[in-house]
C-alpha cells in the first residue's frame, strides 16, 4: 500500500468523484474552509493499494504536542459525516492494512465520525466505538408527501410561519448569505449555554 501525505487536489476529486458514498464532508474543500475556519492542521492520508485502488482519509488536527503527536485529529471537523472514501469498496485485506496504518501513526486521538452513507460499516477493530444518530430526509417524493409526514404541531407551526410571510429559497449571492449568518449568530445568542461545544 502506497500512503501519500496531503494528496493534491485533483486525486482527491477523483477519489470523491468515484466514490459512491462519497459526501461534501469529504472533499478537500471542505477541509480546507474548516481548516481556516478553526485554526486547524490538515493531515490527509491518501492510499493507493496494490491492486491500484484509491482512498482518502480527511483528517484534520489541532496542532501538535511538542512538536510531535498530532492533537485531537477528527475526520471530519466539526463532528460531520468523514471516514474513508475509496473508489470502490475496500477488501477484508485493504481495511487490515488501514487500521495498522492508522494505529502506527502519532496522534493523541483520532475520531472517525461515521458516514450512513457507506454501503457498509468500516468498522475497526482495534477503535472505542460509540452509537451515533443522524436524519435524513428523501426530498424525491416532493414537498407534499414530505409535509404530508410532519407531526401535527409541525405543520401548524409551518402554516403559521407561512401566513406571517416567512419564505424559504435557495441563496445564490453574498447578501443571502450574511442574512443567513446573520440568523445563525442571533441563534447563538439564544442557545447560550446550551450551545453544544465542539471538541
Amino acid at each position: 500500500m502506497k500512503i501519500i501525505n496531503n494528496p493534491n487536489p485533483v486525486f482527491w476529486k477523483d477519489v470523491v468523484k468515484a466514490c459512491s458514498f462519497a459526501t461534501f464532508f469529504h472533499t478537500d474543500t471542505w477541509a480546507s474552509v474548516m481548516a481556516e475556519t478553526f485554526r486547524l492542521k490538515d493531515i490527509t492520508r491518501a492510499f493507493i493499494f496494490d491492486d491500484g485502488t484509491k482512498a482518502v482519509l480527511p483528517i484534520l488536527a489541532k496542532g501538535r504536542m511538542f512538536g510531535l503527536a498530532y492533537l485531537n485529529c477528527r475526520s471530519m471537523y466539526p463532528g460531520v459525516y468523514g471516514g474513508v472514501i475509496s473508489e470502490k469498496v475496500l477488501t477484508e485485506g485493504q481495511r487490515q492494512e488501514l487500521e495498522e496504518y492508522f494505529l502506527s501513526l502519532k496522534l493523541t486521538a483520532l475520531t472517525i465520525v461515521g458516514n450512513p452513507m457507506r454501503p457498509q460499516p468500516f468498522f475497526l477493530d482495534n477503535f472505542e466505538k460509540k452509537e451515533m444518530f443522524t436524519h435524513m430526509l428523501k426530498l424525491a417524493p416532493g414537498f407534499e408527501s414530505i409535509f404530508s409526514g410532519y407531526s401535527p404541531k409541525a405543520r401548524r407551526r409551518s402554516k403559521s410561519g407561512v401566513k406571517k410571510g416567512i419564505e424559504i429559497r435557495q441563496a445564490d449571492n453574498w447578501p443571502d448569505y450574511k442574512a443567513y449568518y446573520a440568523t445563525y449568530l442571533d441563534s447563538l445568542k439564544r442557545w447560550g449555554k446550551r450551545l453544544p461545544v465542539m471538541t
